[in-house]
C-alpha cells in the first residue's frame, strides 16, 4: 500500500546565509522567491513520508475535521509551512579561519527569535527554528516552521536546549555563546 508523501523542501544553510545582511549589528535574512529557490538543496528529494507532526499541522491547517489524505498522493499543502535546513559543514568546522567564523556567525543568526523571512512562492513568511528528532540532528538537519504555525504545532523534544542540533554541534554552538533557549 503506497504511503502518503509530503512536499517538504530542504534548504542549504550555506546558501541561505550567503544572503544574510548585517543590520544594526545583527544578520538578517529576507529572501525573495527567486533567492529561496536558489537555496533548495539539489540533492534532496523534497518528499517526506507521512508522520504525526505533518498530520497535526494538516489538522491545524484544515481544521479538526481533517481525516487524512488518500495514500499515494504527494501533498503540497505543507511546502510553505515547514522546511528542513542542512547545516552540515557549518558548525562542525573550526572557526579559526575567518571565512568559517563569519559563516558560523551568520548561521547563528538563523536561530534568533526574529527568525528568517523566506518566500516559497506564496509570498514572504517568517520562519522560526523548530525542534526535530535525534536522527535529523545527528545529520545536522533542523526544521523551521512558519511563525503562524509555531505555537499550534506540537514540539519535538530531543533532550537538548538547542532545538535540534546534535550534542556535539550544540556544544560547539554553546561555546560560542550563540544559542540560549529562546522563547518565540
Amino acid at each position: 500500500m503506497p504511503l502518503v508523501k509530503y512536499r517538504i523542501y530542504e534548504l542549504s544553510a550555506r546558501a541561505v546565509i550567503s544572503y544574510g545582511r548585517q543590520q544594526e549589528g545583527a544578520y538578517t535574512f529576507r529572501l525573495s522567491a527567486a533567492e529561496t529557490e536558489k537555496c533548495k538543496s539539489l540533492s534532496a528529494p523534497h518528499e517526506q513520508d507521512d508522520n504525526a507532526l505533518f498530520y497535526q499541522i494538516m489538522c491545524v491547517l484544515r481544521g479538526d475535521a481533517f481525516t487524512g489524505t488518500p495514500s499515494g498522493h504527494l501533498v503540497t499543502d505543507l511546502s510553505d509551512i515547514i522546511f528542513y535546513m542542512d547545516f552540515s559543514g557549518i558548525f562542525d568546522r573550526s572557526g579559526s579561519r575567518k571565512k568559517h567564523l563569519i559563516r558560523q556567525e551568520k548561521a547563528k543568526a538563523l536561530f534568533r527569535p526574529e527568525g528568517i523571512r523566506l518566500d516559497f512562492g506564496s509570498g514572504p513568511h517568517r520562519y522560526l527554528a523548530f525542534e526535530r528528532s535525534g536522527s535529523m540532528s545527528r545529520q545536522a538537519r533542523l526544521s523551521f516552521i512558519r511563525e503562524d504555525f509555531y505555537d499550534a504545532a506540537p514540539p519535538h523534544h530531543d533532550g537538548y536546549d538547542h532545538r535540534g542540533l546534535s550534542a556535539q554541534q550544540a556544544l560547539r554552538l554553546q561555546r560560542s555563546d550563540a544559542v540560549q533557549r529562546y522563547p518565540h
